[in-house]
Formats: structure tokens, C-alpha cells, sequence
């Protein structure tokens, strides 16, 4: 290796996108990742499509037993919440599936 990277095909579409479609890729990627298909699932199948924060970090707990649930329940968020599948109200803390777009 000479210290060159390679950009994966998904990588090139992406950068070759427009904005909607950039989103759309991203949303896309996002959703297929298994633990927030599951998660998804879950709010669709509770009450007003809504879980408590601490309902969330038992659900990461018992998916991935060894990990950090606080790092994972940040970055989840982060990640739906930019992709539009999932939002997060800090105020009661919950979070909530957002409307398809």
C-alpha cells in the first residue's frame, strides 16, 4: 500500500449524488443495519410509536451484552436522527419514529 485509500462503489455513488439523493442513500444505509431495523420494530409496535430512554438502553443491553449502552444509544440516535427515521426528545426522554418523508 502506498498510502493511497480507495473509494468503495456506495462511496462514489454517494459522492457523486445531489443532496436529496445523498439523503435517501444515507437514510437507506442506515435503516438496513440490524440493530435499528429491530429497534424500528419495537416503536412500531409500542404505544404512540414512542420508548423511554431507559427502554431503549435495556434493549441495546440485551442485544449487545458487553456493550457501553450510553455510547451506543448516543451514536444510534445520531445516526437515525440524521438519516430522518428516528427522533429523540431530550425533554422527556424518548424516542420516537419521525414521519416517512
Amino acid at each position: 500500500m502506498d498510502g493511497n485509500i480507495e473509494l468503495t462503489a456506495d462511496a462514489r455513488k454517494l459522492l457523486d449524488a445531489g443532496i436529496q439523493e445523498r439523503k435517501k442513500i444515507i437514510r437507506d444505509k442506515v435503516a438496513g443495519v440490524e440493530i435499528i431495523k429491530e429497534l424500528r420494530n419495537e416503536l412500531m409496535e409500542s404505544d404512540e410509536y414512542r420508548m423511554s430512554k431507559e427502554d431503549v438502553l435495556k434493549f441495546i443491553q440485551r442485544r449487545i451484552p458487553s456493550a457501553d449502552t450510553d455510547s451506543y444509544f448516543r451514536i444510534i440516535i445520531n445516526w437515525t436522527r440524521h438519516a430522518g427515521l428516528i427522533g429523540y426528545d431530550s425533554d422527556s426522554e424518548e424516542i420516537y419514529l419521525m414521519p416517512k418523508r
